[in-house]
């Protein structure tokens, strides 16, 4: 990810499904990409960790969520640091309601509001059903208010960005049309700081195979 001004660079590692990696790390860029600093330790427990997503905002705060099974399933986790990554606070479980928690994505505006989006749903044997659900929540009430934002067969992949000042947020996610058997992407808005959402009902892409 980049900072606003595009003066700091940042990324973050974890485990695949494939490997048996057990920490999170993030290096930080103060000079736009040309030298990172060392990676920095960001999990506090040491466990299968996957998909980790950074962000920074303009004040140079770097967050990180990521997903991992420290309580025997799959949750999302959140950490940030204010010394510009050379270190990272305890991390917090972001929702208690969702199970088999994948695939988060996260926007921080230049309050330093962290919201983040994520996919949770049910297992079949060791499948993970794709996709059942898809959740918000943010970090003005500690992540406590996650709320639905959709729901459906095939329901997945949800990113998150929104404006400078936090005031609009935009999530958008992809599901399978039962009908034609596509995979197209809704969006939901919020002008209120994520407070509550207008759901655009029109497919991004009605005739995509996405």
């Amino acid at each position: 990810d980049w900072s606003p001004d595009g003066s700091r660079a940042l990324t973050a590692g974890g485990s695949s499904i494939y490997s048996s990696e057990s920490q999170v790390f993030c290096a930080v860029s103060a000079d736009g990409g040309g030298t990172f600093s060392a990676p920095a330790l960001v999990n506090d427990c040491f466990t299968r960790l996957f998909r980790p997503k950074v962000a920074v905002d303009s004040a140079g705060t770097v967050s990180v969520v990521w997903y991992d099974s420290r309580d025997g399933d799959d949750h999302i986790y959140f950490s940030k640091s204010t010394d510009s990554g050379s270190s990272f606070t305890r991390n917090i479980g972001v929702d208690a309601v969702s199970s088999s928690c994948v695939t988060p994505n996260i926007f921080v505006d230049d309050s330093g509001t962290a919201h983040i989006i994520w996919q949770h749903g049910e297992f079949v044997g060791f499948n993970l059903v794709p996709g059942r659900v898809i959740r918000y929540a943010n970090s003005t009430d500690g992540f406590a208010g996650s709320r639905l934002i959709a729901q459906g067969n095939h329901t997945q992949v949800p990113l998150i960005s929104g404006s400078p000042d936090g005031d609009s947020i935009w999530l958008t996610w992809r599901f399978k049309n039962s009908t034609t058997g596509l995979y197209e992407f809704l969006a939901a808005l919020s002008y209120d700081r994520g407070a509550t959402f207008d759901y655009e009902q029109t497919p991004l892409n009605a005739t995509s195979t996405l």
